[in-house]
C-alpha cells in the first residue's frame, strides 16, 4: 500500500483550495499565476486592499497596485519581478474600505507549485501606516529642530557682530578720556590737592579696567569655529607648547606643570591651545601659599575624552561652580584678584564649539579640578557658535 504524499501548506494547490487555511494566516495574502493574474486571496487582503473578491480575482496584480499614480513605478517593477520570478519588496499607498489612505509594504516571492514547473507568486501585504506616521512626525520634528538651530545660530552671529562693533567703537572715546585725563594731570600737577589726585586716579583706574573689559569682549566675540577647522591634533604637543609659553611665570611662582600620555583629539588646535592656556593661567592666578602643582591628565570614555587640569590652589566654593562659566561672573573683588569675569566664559564657548561639556569640582589638597570633554571623531556636523 503506497502512502499518499503529504501536502505542503505553502504549495499552490493547497493554498488555492483551502480558504480556511488562507484566512487563518495573520497576514494579507494574494496568489498570482505566472502571468501576474490574481487567482486567490484571503479575507485580510480584501479588508486591507478595500475590495471584493470578484473585483480582485482574475485581475492583473500590476493594475491593482498601479491604480494610484504614486504606485505606477512600483507596479512596473513588480510586473517584471513576476515575469522573471524574482523576489520583490516595495511600499505602496492604498485606500481602505473607509476611504482612508494607508501605507502598505508588499513582498512578492516565488514558490514551486505542486501542479506545474512554472509555479506561482505569493504576495504578502502589511499595514505600515503607523510607522509612516511616526517617520513623518520625526521628519517634522527634525525640520523644526533644524530651523530652531538656524535661528539660534543666526541670533548668535548677530549678537557677536553687535558685541564686536560695540567693543570696537567704545575704544576710541575711551582713548580720548584717558588721553585728556593724563594731559590734565600733567598740566595741573603742581596745583593739585590730595582730593583732586584721588579723583584723577579713579578716572585712570576706571579707564584701564574698561579697556581690559572691552578687549576681553572682543576676544569673546572672536571665538568661533566649525568642523571645517578641525584636525587630528596631539594634546601632548599642545600641553608642551603651553608649558613653554608659561615657563617663566611657573618658575617665578615656584610651580610645577606635569602632563603625560595625553590623547590625539579631533579639534581646532588654536582654540584648544587657547583653552589650555586660560585654564593653566587660572591655576597660576588662584594659587595658595603652598607650592603650586598643576597636573594635566585625560580619561578615555566610550564616545569622548575627558581632560582634567587639577591644581592645589585656593579652590572654589561648591555653590559657585556653575555660575563661574557665565559672562561677567567674578567671585572676588578687584582689590583681591583683577579680572573681567570673561575668561572662563571664553573657555565654555570653546568647549561648546567642540560639542563638549566643561565643569569644575574639588581638586587635590583643597584645590580645583577643571575638566572638559571632547567627543571622539565621527562623521557628523559640529555646531557653529
Amino acid at each position: 500500500m503506497t502512502a499518499s504524499p503529504a501536502y505542503d501548506p505553502m504549495q499552490g494547490e493547497y493554498l488555492r483550495k483551502d480558504a480556511s487555511f488562507l484566512n487563518s494566516l495573520s497576514v494579507a495574502l494574494l496568489i498570482v499565476d505566472a502571468d501576474g493574474i490574481v487567482i486567490s486571496c484571503n479575507d485580510d487582503a480584501l479588508q486591507l486592499l478595500g475590495g471584493k473578491k470578484e473585483v480582485l480575482l482574475a485581475k492583473q496584480l500590476d493594475q491593482i497596485v498601479g491604480r494610484f499614480p504614486g504606485n505606477r513605478k512600483a507596479a512596473s517593477q513588480m510586473k517584471q519581478s513576476v515575469q522573471k520570478r524574482i523576489p520583490f519588496e516595495t511600499e505602496l499607498v492604498f485606500d481602505n474600505l473607509e476611504g482612508e489612505l494607508i501605507w502598505l509594504r508588499m513582498t512578492v516571492r516565488p514558490y514551486q507549485s505542486d501542479r506545474d514547473s512554472v509555479g506561482e507568486m505569493i504576495c504578502l501585504f502589511s499595514d505600515i501606516s503607523m510607522q509612516k506616521q511616526a517617520e513623518e512626525k520625526a521628519r517634522q520634528l527634525s525640520e523644526m529642530l533644524a530651523a530652531c538651530k538656524m535661528e539660534k545660530a543666526a541670533a548668535g552671529e548677530e549678537l557677536e557682530k553687535i558685541v564686536f562693533a560695540a567693543s570696537h567703537d567704545l575704544q576710541e572715546p575711551l582713548r580720548r578720556i584717558s588721553s585728556f585725563v593724563q594731559l590734565l594731570e600733567k598740566k595741573f600737577d603742581e596745583h593739585q590737592d590730595e582730593q583732586s589726585r584721588k579723583y584723577i586716579n579713579y578716572i585712570v583706574d576706571g579707564s584701564a579696567r574698561m579697556k581690559k573689559l572691552i578687549l576681553d569682549l572682543l576676544e569673546y566675540a572672536k571665538v568661533n569655529g566649525s568642523q571645517d577647522s578641525f584636525r587630528f591634533t596631539s594634546l601632548q604637543s599642545i600641553a608642551a607648547a603651553v608649558h613653554q609659553s608659561y615657563n617663566r611665570q611657573l618658575q617665578e611662582a615656584g610651580a610645577t606643570l606635569e602632563y603625560q600620555s595625553l590623547p590625539v583629539l579631533y579639534c581646532d588646535s588654536h582654540l584648544i591651545t587657547q583653552l589650555m592656556e586660560r585654564l593653566v593661567c587660572n591655576a597660576l592666578k588662584y594659587r595658595s601659599e603652598h607650592p603650586l602643582q598643576i597636573l594635566i591628565s585625560s580619561k578615555e570614555e566610550e564616545s569622548q575624552y575627558c581632560i582634567s587640569i587639577t591644581d592645589n590652589g585656593i579652590g572654589i566654593n561648591p555653590d559657585h561652580r556653575e555660575k563661574i562659566f557665565d559672562l561677567f561672573q567674578k567671585l572676588h573683588s578687584k582689590e583681591v584678584y583683577s579680572g573681567t569675569g570673561l575668561g572662563l566664559a571664553i573657555c565654555k564657548k570653546i568647549v561648546r564649539i567642540h560639542q563638549g561639556r566643561i565643569g569644575v569640582d574639588a581638586g587635590t589638597a583643597g584645590g580645583s579640578r577643571f575638566w572638559f570633554t571632547i567627543p571622539k571623531f565621527k562623521n557628523q556636523g559640529y555646531e557653529k557658535l
